[in-house]
């Protein structure tokens, strides 16, 4: 996922990372240090609305681990409390308002309120699908975890930039040095009081699991999960080996055999696959953009096709569009919910409906026949478009769209 697209979730593993490096340095008990990892891992709630419960989970759970080495006195207890605070402010104070419907606050700093839902009580069982759905998902969903981290199941990986044929986040016999590694640091944490960094980071996986608990879960939202559950797998690799020499040539063959398959199938299969990749990226709308923006008069209407990924978005960013001209002339189809649609901005239309008042169209041709000569358009807009009208239209095709000009 993090090669394939720049989704702001992404973020979140690598901030607790460096909160957890801050909490793990040999002078973790000086205050200066301790405040570092502590606001470090409260700004991860700006990271994605997941971390909205996983951080003070953690964060609480870090106090408990640090308490427990005694290197941290009930007055930073206070005192880092109080930072964690005011660095999560800005959030809490969103959610207090759009949660008891108070007004947006501008004074120095605006808070808004959301016109419609907010995203976060579509993503969690707190808010979303009543006591019911609460109960079944604090047990369903540190399953199907396990099944984002080892399964190549389809139906479990559904976005396509975050799955590959015969692949998981970790490779599928993972799952046995992960489950030895935890426990393995459980067993020494209960038994022999080993309470160092191998204990954070089971506190940093159980945290990511009760997170997991309450969430409606995909990849994105738990991928806090990734960086301990591979930590462990190597632990569990590591250990496994002081015991039983034999493992260690049975993993080295293991995890070569499985890493030469993976960086075959991706530098080949997966990144040869140009007809999905090109769905997501579109990347020969730019010069069908570029093409229509030339050719058109300052007052020429323009459809764009709605049938890609976020058209308008990828449009304002090829035409360089000011932000408040979009702030001024946008028209939202749905303006109270999570996802707006925009339907027109400017002199840019994006609805079928409208079609045939454009002088310049940018229209979404077959996938399946991009260089054929024969021009396939898609069929919720050749149902509605004026073929007569369009017969005098010049047309060019870049790859998956065709534009046609009509003055």
């Amino acid at each position: 996922m993090l090669s394939r697209w720049a989704l702001e979730c992404n973020l979140l593993p690598f901030v607790v990372l460096l909160a957890v490096y801050c909490l793990t340095r040999p002078d973790n008990d000086r205050l200066g240090i301790q405040a570092a990892g502590v606001f470090v891992l409260s700004l991860s709630v700006y990271a994605y609305t997941a971390a909205y419960f996983f951080a003070p989970v953690f964060l609480a759970l870090v106090f408990g681990w640090l308490r427990v080495q005694g290197k941290l006195p009930l007055r930073h207890v206070v005192l880092l409390s109080t930072l964690s605070l005011l660095t999560v402010l800005p959030i809490l104070l969103s959610l207090a308002i759009n949660f008891f419907d108070w007004e947006a606050i501008r004074a120095g700093i605006s808070i808004p309120k959301f016109p419609g839902e907010a995203r976060y009580e579509q993503i969690s069982t707190v808010f979303f699908g009543g006591p019911g759905r609460f109960r079944r998902n604090l047990v369903e969903a540190p399953l199907y975890v396990v099944k984002l981290l080892t399964m190549t199941d389809p139906d479990v990986h559904t976005l396509y930039f975050n799955k590959m044929s015969h692949f998981a986040v970790l490779f599928p016999f993972a799952i046995v040095p992960l489950a030895v590694g935890f426990g393995a640091t459980l067993y020494r944490a209960v038994k022999l009081r080993d309470v160092g960094v191998p204990l954070l980071m089971a506190l940093w996986l159980i945290a990511a699991f009760v997170n997991a608990s309450i969430t409606i879960v995909n990849i994105s939202r738990v991928n806090v999960v990734w960086l301990p559950a591979l930590y462990f797998a190597a632990l569990g690799v590591c250990y496994a080996c002081r015991r039983w020499r034999a493992v260690l040539t049975l993993a080295v063959v293991a995890y070569l055999i499985y890493g030469g398959w993976f960086v075959q199938t991706y530098f080949t299969q997966y990144n040869n696959d140009r007809g999905v990749i090109d769905h997501y990226t579109f990347h020969d709308l730019q010069p069908a953009i570029a093409s229509v923006v030339e050719h058109a008069d300052p007052n020429d209407t323009i459809y764009v096709t709605p049938f890609v990924r976020d058209a308008y978005m990828l449009t304002l960013f090829h035409t360089k569009t000011p932000p408040q001209t979009y702030l001024n002339t946008r028209v939202i189809a749905n303006p109270h919910s999570p996802f707006q649609d925009v339907t027109a901005f400017g002199r840019f239309m994006f609805t079928p409906e409208r079609i045939n008042e454009a002088d310049h169209l940018i229209l979404s041709a077959d996938p399946r026949q991009p260089h054929s000569g024969v021009i396939t358009l898609e069929a919720r807009e050749s149902a509605v478009l004026d073929t007569a009208a369009m017969a005098t239209c010049a047309h060019e095709q870049h790859g998956h769209f065709v534009v046609l000009h009509c003055t």
